[in-house]
């Protein structure tokens, strides 16, 4: 303990405690729109709506107008947001899909395509699984690994390629945004599972940005830590001491739910990733 507390006068650490949710700091983000109305009609979908960012992002684009598709695992959870949301609008549509089956994925992403018209698709599913700090990263289980992978990667590389094949071969065009993390640029010792699969997807929205400039426009955000329940799980009270990670501030949902609306309306950031973190070092 003495070592530690050395480093961390040393470091200036502060150690920060996620935001508890409550009814003030919700209604800083809310009543009125971020982006003048522009957003106003359009219909988004959102994977990974039922987490805490999703949720966020979700409740933002309501109180921008939009209607909006939600996708989730639990279709429990699904009906349970749509029921909470009631209070902000009623055009929310739920659709179930399992980002772990590649089958599931496609035919929903498919059956999305030819059934609705969209305008904005947000990718925010993920899983962060176990930490490989202890044991180290040789000791990782194989299985952990895949379903990171496939949750947080090959499913968003299966619905934009299906979206970029169904815009181009109807003269369609629409906007993607792909929630990545710090954790692929952060030299964050127990997150190689996870920082492999955003790093992939921040690549990913790089080449297709090029490759379908003319039929859609795709940007990341790579949020640093946020207060959010999967946070919790996996560090308990103090999520700003994640990995090798050092945290002066814990990001809102809602922060970056409203980073989402302003670039969703953005088309000038295609091929980027925008990084929505506050004094992390990497």
């Amino acid at each position: 303990m003495g070592i530690l507390n050395s480093l961390k006068r040393r470091l200036n650490y502060v150690v920060v405690k996620p935001l508890l949710y409550n009814q003030e700091l919700a209604d800083a983000y809310s009543g009125v729109s971020v982006v003048d109305g522009k957003l106003k009609g359009k219909t988004v979908v959102v994977t990974g709506a039922t987490g805490g960012i999703g949720r966020a992002i979700v409740k933002r684009f309501l109180m921008e107008g939009c209607k909006v598709i939600i996708i989730g695992r639990s279709k429990e959870k699904l009906n349970g947001l749509q029921e909470n949301l009631l209070d902000i609008g009623n055009k929310v549509v739920c659709i179930t899909m399992n980002m772990q089956d590649a089958n599931d994925v496609k035919e929903k992403t498919e059956e999305i395509l030819h059934n609705y018209s969209f305008d904005i698709w947000v990718n925010c599913a993920g899983i962060l699984k176990r930490m490989d700090r202890f044991p180290v990263f040789r000791s990782y289980p194989q299985q952990d690994f895949l379903e990171v992978m496939n949750t947080n990667l090959k499913s968003c590389w299966l619905i934009c390629r299906l979206i970029a094949t169904y815009m181009k071969a109807n003269g369609g065009y629409c906007k993607v945004i792909n929630i990545s993390s710090i954790c692929a640029y952060a030299k964050s010792i127990g997150y190689t599972g996870y920082g492999m699969s955003k790093a992939g997807l921040i690549a990913m929205t790089r080449v297709m940005a090029e490759e379908y400039q003319e039929h859609m426009a795709i940007i990341g955000i790579a949020p640093g830590s946020v207060a959010t329940s999967m946070g919790e799980r996996q560090f308990g009270d103090n999520i700003a001491v994640g990995g090798n990670m050092i945290t002066k501030h814990i990001g809102m949902p809602e922060e970056i739910a409203t980073l989402v609306a302003f670039v969703a309306g953005d088309i000038a950031l295609s091929g980027k990733t925008i990084i929505a973190s506050a004094d992390e070092t990497l």
